[in-house]
């Protein structure tokens, strides 16, 4: 929600300079009367705004010019979330990071989140997705830790799982003009076919097995 806020807020400052002179603002301080908010003012617009932790060290830094830039630091000063968004299309990413690590990107489309990509600690892919544009269905992947893919289903619903070999291990599958009939197959490590089954709404019509 803090995002999307930020993104119609500074829309609505986005006009020009008469001054390049940048004035600096207490909003909020502590009970101790240390800062907590601060913001950068070019004349009436506002330009960056900072939010502190009462030890005096940066939790976020927001940057308001033709993009939205922000960047969040932990209370050891390291980096746990930064992100870009072009304020005209309300389009950008988030990174998110764990002990500097990059863990999470999420992809910003007209303000809503429009994809999700998770990595494992060695910095290695680990899930993807992403939302469909006409329908609840969308695009999944998953890998193993060591980059192989894992599970891959496409935008029509095709799921393909893989074993670590690299090798298919099943397919589920429908024609687009027949999407209540689906086929599931199955492969051993060797590739070869040892199983299928036709599905048609929901119901189990025919098992195929075969012996190699």
């Amino acid at each position: 929600m803090r995002i999307l806020f930020l993104i119609l807020w500074s829309l609505c400052f986005i006009v020009s300079s008469c001054s390049d002179e940048v004035n600096r603002e207490v909003k909020e301080t502590y009970p101790s009367g240390k800062e907590k908010l601060v913001i950068y003012l070019k004349d009436t617009l506002v330009v960056k705004e900072e939010l502190f932790y009462e030890t005096g060290r940066v939790k976020s830094r927001t940057i308001f010019d033709d993009s939205l830039r922000q960047f969040g630091w932990d209370e050891k000063n390291s980096l746990i979330e930064k992100g870009v968004f072009d304020l005209n299309r309300a389009e950008g990413k988030i990174f998110r990071y764990e002990n500097n690590i990059k863990v999470l990107e999420l992809t910003y489309k007209e303000g809503m989140i429009d994809g999700m990509l998770d990595y494992y600690p060695n910095g290695n892919k680990k899930l993807y997705s992403r939302k469909g544009p006409t329908s609840t269905k969308g695009e999944f992947t998953e890998w193993y830790e060591d980059g192989g893919v894992k599970v891959e289903i496409d935008e029509h619903g095709k799921t393909e799982v893989f074993y670590k070999s690299g090798q298919l291990k099943s397919l589920t599958w429908q024609k687009p003009e027949k999407q209540d009939k689906v086929t599931q197959q199955w492969w051993d490590e060797s590739g070869n076919l040892v199983k299928e089954e036709f599905w048609e709404k929901g119901v189990l019509l025919e098992t195929k097995e075969y012996k190699q």
